[in-house]
């Protein structure tokens, strides 16, 4: 297991092939840097069992092609971006062990895998 601690990077943006990006179980805290939403390519974000907060950013929906969000065990708070159904490729959503909040997005139904 590794101790990662602190902010995340940026530049992560500049990884324009990276498909995959797990680092969970560390205590990595605030909040991804916005440039991680250029990364068309990612396919997977697994960052639970960390420390991050704050909300879900909006902009997460622009990763189309994401199949896997696991932001289980952090400290996240309030709701889901309204579009998250944009993410139709999504297959695995884990968010419990936070304090998000609010309903479920009706357009959260439009994810069909």
């Amino acid at each position: 297991m590794n101790q990662f601690s602190g902010r995340m990077f940026d530049g992560i943006g500049e990884c324009s092939k990276l498909q995959i990006f797990r680092a969970g179980f560390n205590s990595l805290s605030g909040w991804l840097p916005n440039d991680v939403y250029s990364v068309g390519t990612l396919k997977e974000i697994s960052l639970s069992n960390n420390f991050f907060s704050g909300p879900i950013n909006d902009s997460i929906v622009l990763l189309s092609g994401l199949r896997v969000l696991e932001l289980h065990v952090n400290q996240l708070s309030g709701g889901l971006p309204t579009d998250i159904g944009l993410l139709s490729n999504l297959e695995q959503l884990q968010l419990h062990t936070n304090s998000i909040n609010g309903t479920l997005p009706p357009s959260l139904m439009d994810c069909t895998n």
